[in-house]
């Protein structure tokens, strides 16, 4: 039967077996399971191989070689993902669907760990949200403080010799500065207080882990259910499921960020029919983490003046309650953590510095690329809102080059929505330079390196798609 795609050319299906070569369908099924199946090896590995809190990354006497086999592991990991996801993609719909999803969550529940493995944030997410629960305003004290001595227990306080054992003194806790107040906005402690209601007392590493697997499961359905409404090929789902680095930042790291995924696919998939509500979804996504707010064009495109005033209006209510009871504490640390990542300098800008462009110019620049997409996207772009929710987060990525590669994450969802490859190169980008910050190597050139290569595929990658536009990929099975 003949297919026709969104260029209007007409493909048969004799014309995409031969394309797809002599392989039957179930054969690219059965490559694809072996992929799949090959990468719970280095997922599980890698989840008991390092220690986040320990002595591990942080300290020069671990020995190299273990160091080296995290890379291996995750390179394989990559390349398994890359692999499998290519064969799955050839593969009948309806057994390659059912086969994403079952090795995706065998990749999350592989990637569970008894501590954190690259990053330590969930620990920060457990003591704000149990703070809540005392009835204490989170933004009031920080964790090391007198007035919360009683809510410690020995899983992120823990006792001294799980201290020593960790080569750090006595009263160490798991929690990142803990001498801050917290940095997360009203939405995050909504959530974090949420889970500590749910999630059972003397809760562990696992259970939070866990919430992680259940965001993570959430995208991969709400992928599901706008691929198939939106008649495009349910198999990109595969593009998140299988993901390493969704694993990685999403379940073992717990990062609120998947959270923010969700959100996003929330974004595109009213906005059409309601941009007031879009905004609204895209204000309670910025106070989760800052910066969704560059998608509040994508809800821009009508409706201006009421979208703008929701946006704000929601976003100022919800900080409301918290200024009345602790006033500008409110902002927690975010200006220390912005001067500590250069972004108070302007130095921080990887690419923009190559380019001879730095300090308070490149957070200029940075932003005016930035409001010129964001201007674009509202006035001229005639795209789907899922490519230009793409487009914007990932301009966004590419100039500011975060060290934090989880920040990625609502990018990868709009990745796998689209079938949008080239993208998850940017997220990806963001590991070379994080791994080399914890291992003390030169992270400048690394990260550039990463970031420039990214920015080098997308643009490629796009120059292809407009001198070159490809059919859209063929529902089979």
């Amino acid at each position: 039967m003949a297919q026709v795609s969104s260029a209007g050319v007409v493909t048969s299906e004799a014309t995409r077996r031969r394309r797809l070569g002599r392989i039957p369908g179930w054969g690219w099924l059965l490559a694809a399971g072996v992929f799949g199946l090959a990468s719970l090896v280095p997922a599980h590995d890698i989840s008991g191989l390092l220690s986040f809190t320990g002595r591990v990354w942080p300290s020069a006497e671990v020995a190299n070689d273990t160091r080296l086999r995290f890379s291996v592991d995750l390179v394989a990991w990559w390349l398994l993902f890359i692999a499998g996801a290519g064969c799955l993609l050839r593969a009948p719909r309806r057994a390659a669907v059912a086969l994403a999803l079952a090795v995706g969550l065998g990749l999350g529940v592989a990637s569970l760990s008894d501590d954190a493995t690259l990053s330590n944030d969930f620990y920060r997410y457990a003591w704000d949200g149990r703070v809540q629960a005392a009835g204490i305003d989170p933004y009031r004290y920080p964790p090391n403080a007198e007035e919360l001595r009683g809510l410690r227990d020995d899983w992120l306080w823990p006792p001294a010799d799980v201290c020593a054992a960790r080569g750090k003194d006595p009263g160490c806790t798991m929690i990142n500065r803990y001498w801050q107040p917290t940095i997360y906005p009203p939405a995050a402690q909504a959530w974090f207080s949420a889970v500590d209601t749910v999630l059972p007392t003397g809760v562990r590493t696992q259970a939070w882990q866990g919430t992680g697997l259940f965001l993570y499961a959430v995208v991969a359905g709400l992928l599901l259910w706008l691929l198939t409404r939106w008649r495009r090929d349910p198999r990109w789902v595969v593009l998140w499921a299988w993901c390493p680095y969704t694993v990685l930042e999403g379940v073992q790291a717990t990062h609120v960020d998947t959270l923010v995924a969700v959100l996003a696919l929330l974004i595109v998939a009213v906005v059409q029919a309601r941009p007031v509500l879009a905004s609204v979804l895209v204000s309670v996504a910025a106070l989760v983490k800052l910066y969704p707010a560059v998608l509040l064009p994508v809800a821009m495109r009508r409706q201006r003046l009421a979208v703008g005033l929701t946006f704000v209006a929601v976003f100022v209510a919800a900080y409301v309650p918290h200024v009345l009871a602790v006033g500008p504490r409110v902002v927690g640390y975010l200006p220390t953590y912005l001067n500590e990542e250069g972004y108070g300098t302007g130095n921080r800008f990887l690419l923009l510095g190559r380019l001879g462009v730095e300090g308070p110019l490149a957070t200029a620049l940075a932003a005016a690329v930035l409001a010129a997409v964001g201007l674009y996207v509202m006035t001229r772009s005639r795209r789907t809102p899922d490519a230009d929710a793409r487009l914007l987060l990932g301009v966004m990525l590419l100039l500011v080059t975060p060290i934090q590669p989880w920040y990625a994450l609502p990018l990868v969802a709009l990745a796998a929505l689209g079938g949008a490859w080239p993208w998850l190169v940017v997220a990806a980008a963001g590991h070379p330079f994080y791994l080399a910050v914890l291992s003390r190597w030169d992270a400048g050139l690394i990260g550039t390196v990463s970031y420039g290569l990214a920015a080098v595929v997308v643009a490629v990658a796009a120059l292809v798609a407009r001198w070159r536009p490809q059919p859209a990929p063929l529902v089979s099975g």
